[in-house]
């Protein structure tokens, strides 16, 4: 047995304990006040590296020990090596960290967090340190929370560690090794390096294969993950692997991915600095030149919306690249920089890449404002009505000696100090980007203006009439591994709980591999019904999360959704709303749903149906269901919700 407080000492093969650290300098609440005298946030192990006055590289390198230790513990089985084992892990992780170099780790840099955002988070990750200092029960602490949301690449299907480290290997290959996606990995990362091991930050994640921003949207817009009343601090986006996927990418950038910021950036909508978002372009797959598209995606969103955004893909593909081949069988041997195939799923060694890149990011955006207070640190107020409150400039003409149209100019304000005072507005309220026009910045101020009153509005009654009724939906389920339910198990006790009726249906399926967990048909003209009586809110759409698949089976399949809602002061038992067999499946307000599409991947896409003329709290909501073509289809999720 080691000891599991041993960390990596830099040029050594020698493993060192904690008892030869010299603590001399590490008196946090005396460096804490310190930094507090600048207004200066900075987490105290960053400060020991340099991170007031040095670049980001200098501080990453002053660093290394730590970044080695926690890549290090990040195996979840440590304790169980020998010593030639944890001598050749230790080699391993060492040999892989040697390629991300500062250089190639800077290429990642697509946009650095907003300083204002960052110098929150650290605020309150302080704030928690000082917190779970003073209780005793674990039940008590407090955590920086980051809520992170993904495809199957974020979960870590086919992420395994490398053979002879005492890691039994997945009983299938869309398993994920244990604790092996890099949100593990992260997560000890940020707490060893950042919190000097403290459990200050919890990243949860919630990823859940074949989804994207689209799915993710709506987690986040009706609060479909675990306690919803803590609200996350950080949210992360990593939805590429699959968004790449869609055949038109201008609408996976002004539908899906505009759609998640705004649902991000709406947790805490009377906080202008939280959450912080962040984008990770996490695909690097055999699709380069459509890869490329969508990172430009991403760039483009970060630039418009001011938000994080990291790309992955840059730091690697130049040595991929140059390395990929193919063996006889037209597949591809394992790379050693990735431990996997070179494929959409690959191995340990690009989790533990792509926690590397995304800390480094984080540290990156972190330096920026402690560098910036040495030279002092930004400080302007944001006046709540900036955009209506400018400074007014007299307009001055002059014709030229032509006398030709007179030319309009600004004289010198000499006023112009008062007006840069107030600052930038809060970002988040500007508007979103439009596909396939030009755009006017008269039209864009004036979008500007109306959400920010807007927003000030609501801020202005929610603190009038107090907290913000959290719940979204009446009844909602969905299929997610990360979150518990993810059996059929536990769809068929769900389902069974509301069903009038079901013929040809059943739940099925396993937690990951495939075929994963759902409520299926596999025959033609099958019908289930639902019925929800007494809902708790009001309700206006039902959203159906539905499997595209593109095998043969399911080419034509169609089903049709018919919603009827029986108010509260009628007889239920009258009704004939609630008999399958009277409904006309060609009526107009029928909602058609294909299971078919032509990508080469099986996709979980939402679709959200209006409830016409909407239910109250309290009226009885019906949902027939029928597959009226084809003979195969999926359901992952049913919500009955507020909007």
């Amino acid at each position: 047995m080691i000891d599991a407080s041993l960390y990596y000492s830099a040029g050594s093969n020698q493993i060192h304990t904690t008892a030869g650290v010299d603590k001399t300098y590490i008196d946090n609440d005396i460096q804490e006040a310190e930094a507090d005298k600048g207004h200066l946030w900075c987490p105290v192990p960053l400060m020991r590296a340099g991170a007031e006055t040095l670049s980001t590289s200098n501080v990453w390198h002053n660093l290394y020990d730590e970044i080695l230790n926690a890549s290090y513990h990040a195996h979840p089985r440590i304790e169980t090596l020998n010593t030639t084992q944890l001598h050749a892990y230790k080699d391993w992780v060492e040999q892989l960290y040697s390629f991300y170099t500062p250089s190639k780790l800077r290429r990642s840099i697509m946009n650095p967090a907003p300083p204002k955002e960052i110098v929150q988070l650290m605020k309150l990750a302080s704030e928690i340190k000082h917190h779970n200092a003073k209780v005793s029960e674990e039940n008590d602490k407090r955590v920086l929370r980051i809520l992170l949301l993904g495809g199957s690449v974020t979960v870590g299907i086919g992420c395994s560690w490398p053979e002879n480290l005492n890691i039994p290997k997945p009983s299938h290959w869309a398993n994920p090794g244990e604790e092996c996606a890099w949100s593990f990995r992260l997560e000890k990362l940020l707490n060893h390096v950042l919190f000097d091991g403290e459990k200050i930050v919890r990243v949860d994640n919630i990823a859940t294969g074949g989804q994207t921003n689209e799915m993710g949207t709506h987690v986040l817009e009706y609060r479909l993950f675990p306690n919803p009343d803590q609200m996350p601090d950080v949210v992360i986006s990593a939805f590429s692997a699959n968004e790449v996927q869609e055949p038109d990418l201008q609408t996976v950038l002004h539908n899906n991915m505009q759609g998640f910021v705004k649902a991000a950036q709406g947790l805490r909508p009377c906080n202008d600095q939280a959450p912080l978002v962040m984008m990770v372009d996490d695909f690097y797959g055999d699709m380069v030149f459509r890869a490329t598209e969508q990172t430009a995606n991403v760039f483009k969103l970060s630039s418009w919306n001011n938000f994080m955004a990291v790309d992955y893909a840059s730091t690697i593909k130049f040595k991929v690249l140059a390395e990929v081949e193919k063996d006889f069988n037209g597949t591809s041997p394992i790379v050693p920089l990735l431990n996997g195939n070179y494929q959409l799923h690959m191995g340990s060694g690009m989790h533990m890449g792509l926690a590397w890149t995304v800390m480094f990011n984080i540290v990156n955006s972190i330096i920026n404002v402690c560098n910036d207070a040495t030279i002092g640190i930004e400080n302007h107020p944001i006046v709540e009505d900036a955009l209506l409150d400018t400074v007014s400039v007299k307009h001055h003409s002059q014709e030229d000696s032509h006398n030709k149209n007179a030319i309009s100019y600004q004289m010198i304000d000499p006023h112009l100090l008062p007006s840069l005072e107030k600052g930038e507005p809060p970002f988040q309220h500007i508007g979103r980007m439009q596909a396939n026009v030009r755009g006017s910045a008269h039209e864009e101020r004036e979008i500007l203006e109306a959400n920010i009153r807007a927003n000030k509005d609501f801020c202005d009654d929610f603190d009038t009439n107090g907290k913000d009724n959290i719940q979204r939906c009446s009844y909602a389920w969905y299929i997610n591994h990360m979150i518990g339910f993810s059996s059929a198990g536990q769809v068929d006790k769900k389902m069974t709980k509301d069903l009038i009726q079901k013929d040809g249906w059943k739940a099925e399926g396993y937690p990951i591999r495939q075929p994963r967990a759902g409520w299926y048909t596999h025959t033609p003209d099958s019908t289930f019904s639902l019925m929800i009586k007494d809902t708790e809110l009001d309700t206006n759409f039902v959203l159906i999360v539905a499997m595209k698949s593109y095998s043969q089976k399911w080419v034509g399949s169609k089903l049709a959704v018919s919603i009827s809602v029986v108010k509260k002061t009628d007889n239920l038992n009258n009704s004939s709303l609630t008999d399958v067999r009277a409904v006309d499946w060609d009526a107009d307000s029928t909602f058609l749903i294909d299971g078919y599409h032509d990508i080469k991947t099986s996709v979980h896409f939402p679709h959200k149906i209006p409830v016409l003329g909407g239910a109250k709290a309290g009226d009885t909501l019906i949902l027939h269901a029928k597959l009226v073509s084809g003979q195969e289809f999926k359901i992952a999720g049913i919500a009955f919700c507020r909007f």
